[in-house]
């Protein structure tokens, strides 16, 4: 990994690197927040197989047509400050990735980690609404409903959410902590917002393939509690993990959600937190029209695989890359999903995801129709 690093490009970013033109780039981050502040006993957030997700897209990478000097790999582990996962080094990667991009240009963004929805103030994020687990719900998320089946109960209870991807964990220094906009959650996630906002730099005609496997659903301990708050919280984390024993790790959802609803770091039905912790018997629907790449000008081709076991872990890097590195001539999108998806057995409860950046559902089929081309 360290040698596939070091022949790669590296922080910090120069004027040269920014600017350069180059047809195909990529940019790798795994993190595995191994010694993460928010972790919290029978809870943690440690992802301990994550980095093999580097790998196996590193060399799916190779075998497309990438060079090893236009691969920038961000992982934990190495000591190495410039290497570390954390915010300001993948919002600087960022930049690097779509720096000097031009029309007819590819790029590429694989993420592994903690995707997380989580509250905010009406206005400030999109709106969804509860679902309650059923009786008997399945982890098969992506069965299609029978006319045995009945949708999951509705309550009339709505919430607002942003959603992110979790970066590692780095304590901020002083300076940080005295700015008055300061927030300690903000400074180890990227919401979809900052992300998008970077990516809609890509000018038209450029295409964008992005791969996300994210973990969804850990409990956290607040690294904003004050001591006195302690005891409550240790509380409640105690009676939500005891709760999400008794709740399958991923009751169905996909076969009532209207299919263009799509998320970006969660799946259809999600767990949405509020001071570090959920419901484990209650999941969010989202209910608006959002689409997190609206502002970019790309084309943008999005696969995803979410899980809420860590039993998981890598499951859909490891279908996607092999059956990428396995494929037999020209494949289509479309194609490329259903033999990703026949790489993960049914029962493991992974909702698996590939959806288009589009000006409608004709054009959006077409995308799907187009030849795999990252």
């Amino acid at each position: 990994m360290q040698d596939a690093m070091e022949q790669g490009d590296m922080l910090p970013n120069t004027p040269s690197s920014l600017g350069a033109r180059v047809a195909r780039r990529a940019l790798v981050v795994v993190a595995r927040h191994e010694w993460d502040a928010r972790n919290i006993y029978g809870g943690s957030l440690c992802l301990p197989s994550a980095p093999t997700d580097a790998l196996r897209v590193y060399r799916m990478l190779l075998s497309r047509g990438y060079e090893k000097k236009n691969i920038r790999i961000l992982v934990e582990g190495l000591d190495l400050p410039e290497t570390s996962p954390t915010k300001q080094n993948i919002l600087d990667s960022l930049e690097w990735l779509v720096g000097g991009a031009q029309p007819g240009d590819y790029r590429f963004f694989h993420f592994s980690g903690h995707g997380q929805a989580y509250k905010v103030e009406e206005g400030q994020g999109r709106k969804a609404r509860v679902v309650l687990a059923p009786p008997g719900a399945s982890e098969n998320t992506e069965s299609p409903a029978t006319e045995n089946q009945s949708p999951p109960p509705i309550v009339d209870r709505t919430e607002f959410y942003r959603e992110g991807l979790l970066t590692e964990w780095k304590r901020p220094f002083w300076k940080e902590k005295l700015k008055e906009s300061f927030s300690a959650d903000d400074y180890s996630r990227i919401n979809d917002y900052e992300l998008s906002s970077v990516l809609a730099k890509l000018p038209k005609g450029c295409t964008l393939t992005t791969t996300l496997d994210c973990f969804h659903g850990a409990q956290m301990h607040d690294i904003n509690a004050e001591r006195e708050n302690y005891p409550k919280l240790v509380k409640r984390l105690i009676q939500a993990l005891t709760d999400a024993q008794d709740v399958p790790s991923d009751f169905g959802m996909s076969a009532y959600s209207k299919p263009s609803l799509y998320n970006w770091f969660v799946p259809p039905a999600f767990y949405l937190h509020s001071d570090y912790v959920y419901e484990p018997k209650v999941k969010m629907e989202r209910l608006d029209e959002y689409k997190p790449f609206k502002d970019v000008q790309a084309t943008v081709i999005s696969w995803s695989g979410y899980y809420a076991s860590k039993d998981h872990i890598g499951t859909f890097t490891s279908a996607f890359t092999n059956a990428v590195q396995e494929m037999d001539g020209d494949v289509s999108n479309s194609k490329l999903y259903e033999q990703v998806r026949q790489r993960i057995p049914a029962e493991d409860g992974l909702h698996v995801q590939l959806w288009t950046s589009n000006n409608g559902e004709e054009e959006a089929d077409r995308m799907l129709n187009d030849g795999f081309v990252i």
